[in-house]
């Protein structure tokens, strides 16, 4: 009976009491009911299976507490007091005291339940440990590290705990795991919701229909629970801690309020810690942005001390890499055009102690960005903006660039020099990654800024004496005078052109006056042309004088103030262009005078045929008569006279029509000797010195005679009272080519400027008597055979007359002699084409008299028309040379065009434009006009039978 009521009585207690066997499962012998409030057992099922115990010991505590057993059943007497965990039927965790002592061979104790003191405990001592993280001021990774692992550590092995970041747009990222961090989270907008009101707890993930569309996902990283506690920070949620076991577990109330707890202190630690990380990095900033602030103000000073800027560079990489606490700082420089695809070389590095320095790396010179995968950084460049970029975040591209130089985060800034990127500085931290912070890279930006405009400098110093240098090259090298002077008009700089013009030395002009180099003239006049001067006017038919005395005639600008007190004055030398520009009027007024005299001539010489014509008709008609015959005698001597005058006319003008063919000058010198000294007369001594292998000249034979003939009159007349001709041929060679000269030198009276200027002008002339005409002609003929002809004289020291031909390469052509010529009549037809009615009455006239059929046209148009007449015979044609429209030799080429067996004989006085150097007729093919009428037949005859 006591027995039994001592037993009720324990089965009223709130203790499991049990009674086991010393064996090594502790097998039970009694198990009071309390063990289903507890585990969940029945006591007899508790009973029949004796292994159920140990099966029921947490898995973590198993070993310890069978261990205590075996030493219990060892002693015999031990008593054992032990708390450890047991796992119910729903394998919830349960803390349990156990209090046994052995009695009589067997083991009698109780288990109470202690899960809330023990979770009590350990809220306690998770929260004096997060509290410990933060008195030891760990940062916030390691905070959040010793925070999970205590969690895990207390909740069991079997909970992995992970400490995910929340992102802006509400995804979760792993930051810390005591397993196996995953790289990715699903992201699941209801889990995220749930959140808002509190932590999240889930028994079994396959249990809640909500979370299907994750199940494969999370299954697949093997977990089956999970209760995720959001951090709050200013009510927001800015974390959440993930509790996760691989198979269902039920949490409970106690246990989640514990883990909220946590995550609420953790929260209040973790701020204060980056509180203090942020202050800290702050002050770490400012510190570093200091240290590369002085750096860069130690780099400026040399920057700006020394000349080039490269020779200070490699001390700024270097204090700017030890203040930045890099690897490697360097510089590149962009090697391509503007507006190309940009192509960069390196030219300094720096290197820390144990880098690997890359300044020998082939790789990185000439590097095209684009081509290399570096888009990205050509974009910054271009963009001038600083390129940061760490390992992680770099393409697979980027990385094959970046990981063999070891390279974990690299910064470039880019140097802009006139508003184009030059290149850039970089920094390469080859031991972690790393956030630069907006001090360093405003402080490295200001680094990059002050060696822009050291290369800015350097540049515009190098362009600017480029520039000075090319300006005195062409002050040097300029073919005209500059003058630099003052405001009193003292020279400053001369250029050698300079001392050129006025025959001085450097040393002499500068410091020297300017009044002094012009001729004397009245003080005020010299002030009021500085005057205009400096108000721009121009240097106009100004003179200087030279050390020797000289003057010159100068023109050119005075630019005034081009510097403050300075004035540069362009001075060009145009003695020589005023006496070229003398000259040419000369020669032009020559040749309009040459011109009217051809012209006058040419209808001359057609009033004249007239004259000497039909005077030479009236003469074989004069029946005897003497009184008449000696009238028209003197009618027909004085058209001669005029024909001569004409002819010189025709000279002058270069109008009349030579017959040139190659001549030996020394030849035709030996054929006039005789005749020029009959000329000259006993009181004038000739001399001729005619030149060894003297070559050959084309002219015509006659004019060149008479050039030769009125030069040697010219001389003559220049010696009244006797003297010397030397007349000498030669062979000159000049830039145009070779050259023939004759010479003509006297020892006459000579001849002043002013008789100088006008020698060659018609009707001018020194004589008491003559026509003026003799020089004249000599320089027309001269001319019209592609020559010149120039005279030197002084008065009292004679002159010298040199006439140039231009050599050519034929051999001399001989001279026929001349027969008498004996007229003959005739039968055949002749073409004539004369435009002139009286000369063309007059040809028709002498020609039927010889027994000729004439076809007279008065142009070439009409002799065309008679030519085409394919039924008539036409033996000659005999045209004028000059006519209007078609002239003779255009006519005779269409007219031998049909008929090529023609014979054609031309006739003519005068020579314009359209024939010089096209009429090139031989002696059997042209009579000059004005002819007289027996002449006219010989020469017809002669030209039918040549």
């Amino acid at each position: 009976m006591a027995t039994y009521d001592f037993q009720e009585i324990v089965e009223q207690l709130p203790l499991v009491v049990y009674v086991d066997e010393l064996d090594g499962r502790s097998s039970p012998l009694y198990i009071s009911p309390q063990i289903a409030t507890l585990l969940g057992y029945e006591p007899g099922e508790w009973l029949a299976d004796p292994g159920l115990y140990v099966a029921a010991i947490h898995p973590e505590d198993r070993e310890r507490v069978l261990l205590e057993i075996a030493k219990r059943n060892s002693s015999g007497t031990s008593r054992r007091h032990a708390d450890y965990r047991m796992l119910s039927r729903d394998r919830r965790v349960v803390w349990i005291r156990d209090d046994e002592i052995v009695v009589e061979g067997a083991a009698h104790g109780y288990l109470q339940d202690v899960t809330e003191q023990r979770q009590a405990l350990v809220r306690a001592e998770l929260l004096a440990s997060v509290l410990a993280l933060a008195a030891d001021e760990l940062p916030p990774q390691e905070i959040i590290a010793g925070t999970a692992d205590a969690l895990a550590e207390a909740l069991g092995e079997d909970v992995t705990v992970t400490y995910l970041d929340i992102t802006a747009a509400l995804e979760l990222k792993p930051r810390y795991s005591t397993g196996v961090l995953p790289p990715s989270l699903p992201r699941i907008p209801e889990a995220i919701e749930a959140l808002e009101q509190g932590p999240l707890v889930i028994d079994d993930i396959l249990a809640e229909p909500w979370l299907e569309a994750a199940w494969p996902t999370v299954t697949g990283l093997g977990i089956r629970s999970a209760v995720d506690v959001p951090l709050r920070r200013n009510g927001a949620i800015v974390g959440v801690l993930w509790f996760n076991t691989p198979e269902p577990r039920r949490w409970t109330g106690k246990e989640v309020q514990t883990l909220a707890e946590v995550a609420a202190q953790l929260v209040v630690v973790l701020e204060r810690s980056e509180e203090r990380e942020q202050r800290v990095a702050a002050e770490l900033d400012l510190a570093r942005r200091d240290s590369i602030l002085e750096a860069v103000s130690r780099a400026a000073e040399r920057l700006l001390s020394e000349p080039c800027w490269e020779v200070a560079l490699p001390s700024l990489l270097r204090e700017l890499g030890d203040a930045s606490y890099v690897s490697r700082a360097y510089l590149f420089e962009i090697v391509s055009a503007e507006g190309l695809p940009l192509r960069m070389s390196q030219r300094y590095e720096w290197a820390a102690p144990g880098i690997r320095p890359e300044i020998d790396d082939v790789s990185l010179q000439n590097l095209a960005l684009a081509e290399a995968g570096l888009s990205r950084l050509e974009r910054a460049l271009t963009r001038h903006e600083t390129f940061v970029m760490n390992l992680s975040d770099m393409t697979k591209v980027e990385r094959a660039v970046f990981e063999p130089s070891e390279i974990r985060s690299i910064l470039m800034v880019p140097i802009v020099v006139n508003d184009r990127c030059w290149g850039a500085i970089g920094f390469d931290d080859c031991a972690a990654e790393r956030e630069w912070s907006a001090a360093e890279t405003d402080a490295l930006r200001t680094a990059a800024s002050i060696l822009a405009a050291a290369v800015g400098r350097q540049r515009s110093e190098t362009s600017l004496r480029e520039h000075e240098q090319k300006l005195r090259a062409v002050f040097d090298s300029a073919l005209d005078a500059i003058l630099v002077m003052d405001d009193d008009r003292r020279l400053v700089d001369v250029n050698p052109a300079a001392c050129d013009l006025f025959d001085r030395s450097r040393r002499d002009l500068v410091g020297l006056q300017l009044d002094g180099l012009l001729p004397a003239e009245e003080p005020g006049q010299l002030e009021a042309r500085w005057k205009r001067l400096l108000q721009g006017d121009t240097i106009r038919d100004h003179s200087i004088v030279q050390a020797s005395g000289a003057v010159r005639l100068v023109e050119g600008a005075l630019r005034p103030n081009f510097l403050p007190g300075l004035h540069v004055a362009f001075i060009r030398d145009v003695t020589d262009r005023k006496r070229l520009e003398a000259e040419l009027l000369g020669s032009q007024k020559l040749e309009s005078i040459g011109r009217l005299a051809g012209g006058v001539a040419h209808d001359f010489n057609n009033l004249l045929t007239a004259i000497s014509g039909y005077t030479s008709l009236l003469l074989e008609r004069t029946n005897g008569d003497a009184s008449l015959a000696h009238d028209l005698g003197e009618i027909h001597r004085a058209a001669a006279r005029a024909a001569e005058l004409t002819r010189q006319l025709l000279a002058f003008g270069r109008r009349q029509v030579l017959q040139p063919r190659a001549v030996d000058l020394n030849q035709v010198l030996a054929e006039t000797g005789s005749l020029l000294r009959r000329l000259l007369g006993e009181h004038v001594e000739l001399v001729l010195r005619p030149g060894n292998g003297l070559g050959t000249v084309r002219v015509d034979p006659g004019q060149i005679e008479q050039v030769i003939v009125n030069l040697a009159v010219n001389s003559r007349d220049a010696m009244p009272r006797g003297g010397r001709l030397t007349i000498t041929t030669r062979e000159i060679e000049l830039e145009t080519g070779a050259l023939v000269e004759l010479e003509f030198a006297d020892t006459g009276i000579g001849m002043d400027e002013e008789t100088l200027a006008q020698i060659f002008e018609p009707f001018f002339t020194t004589r008491a008597e003559g026509t003026g005409l003799g020089l004249a002609s000599v320089h027309g003929i001269v001319h019209q055979s592609m020559g010149e002809v120039t005279v030197e004289s002084e008065p009292g020291a004679g002159s010298v007359f040199r006439v140039r031909l231009p050599r050519i390469s034929e051999r001399p052509e001989l001279r026929a002699v001349a027969s008498t010529p004996i007229a003959r009549k005739g039968s055949e037809t002749i073409l004539l084409v004369e435009d002139e009615d009286v000369v063309r009455a007059l040809a028709q006239r002498v020609l039927e008299r010889c027994g000729y059929t004439v076809l007279s046209c008065a142009n070439g148009a009409e002799a065309l028309v008679v030519a085409g007449e394919r039924d008539r015979h036409i033996d000659l044609l005999l045209t004028d040379v000059v006519m209007p429209g078609l002239r003779g030799h255009e006519v005779a080429a269409r007219v031998a065009a049909t008929r090529p067996a023609i014979k054609v004989l031309y006739m003519s006085g005068y020579a314009d434009e359209a024939l010089l150097g096209v009429a090139a007729f031989d002696e059997h093919a042209l009579i000059e006009k004005p002819f007289a009428v027996d002449a006219l037949a010989h020469r017809v005859r002669e030209a039918l039978e040549a």
